[in-house]
């Protein structure tokens, strides 16, 4: 029971900021919205049908629960996809403008804390049924897919995209993916930085601004190869072999 009342309380406080959060990101530069592009762009999407935001929303609480089963943590499906949408499709009705509902930040507000209340709830007892050793089976499973495709699946999509968008991005793609690998383990930050630099090239050349651009990244790179602690000393002996 108390786990249920916290679980009712945090659920009202999450659902109601993000269903404010996202009404006011369409009235932006008025009023400050807490949100993000893409859970705007997401809302637009569904074009005010409430069937639209019910499913969209719906389909991440799949998601949510799973994540929730293997690492014992929300995740942004529940507070930035499910949430403001399953809030939107409550308030729509035969008639209703997005005016009156999605950007409405007080009704927003309340059918958030709603939505909030009910799934919080509803997860936090259901993962109060399971048995620990269940718990710790799907750690151990959702642990080691989630290194793969963190470490294998999202590095080679992102290469393949470096790729296909040219020869200049594909090469500095490679080049930064693999030196991102050599010195934090993941490439992923590589290959995006790589695009970005690669299509800065192709369409400005190298000036003031893709040589500073450039700079920025050896930066970062070097920033988080120390964080790593990262051995030079290999690196060094490379070189010289």
């Amino acid at each position: 029971m108390l786990i249920l009342i916290q679980s009712l309380i945090i659920g009202a406080l999450i659902g109601m900021s993000i269903g404010i959060g996202a009404s006011n990101m369409f009235h932006i530069p008025d009023a400050l919205g807490m949100g993000s592009f893409r859970m705007l762009s997401e809302l637009n999407a569904c074009k005010g049908e409430r069937k639209e935001h019910a499913t969209f929303g719906a389909k991440f609480l799949f998601q949510t629960g799973i994540a929730l089963l293997a690492f014992g943590t929300f995740t942004q499906d529940l507070v930035q996809r499910s949430l403001p949408n399953l809030a939107a499709s409550l308030l729509m009705k035969k008639g209703s403008t997005v005016e009156e509902t999605l950007h409405h930040p007080v009704k927003m507000g309340i059918a958030g804390g709603i939505a909030g209340m009910f799934f919080v709830g509803f997860f936090m007892l259901i993962t109060r049924l399971i048995p620990e050793t269940a718990f710790s089976v799907a750690r151990e499973i959702f642990s080691i897919a989630a290194f793969y495709f963190v470490s294998v699946v999202m590095p080679v999509f992102f290469w393949l995209a470096a790729i296909d968008a040219g020869r200049k991005t594909g090469f500095y793609g490679t080049l930064l993916g693999a030196t991102s690998h050599l010195l934090i383990g993941n490439a992923v930050l590589g290959i995006v930085l790589g695009i970005v630099l690669g299509k800065s090239v192709e369409d400005l050349g190298w000036k003031k601004t893709t040589l500073t651009l450039l700079v920025v990244m050896i930066a970062i790179f070097v920033g988080l190869a120390h964080l790593s602690q990262f051995d030079w000393g290999i690196l060094a002996e490379g070189l010289r072999g």
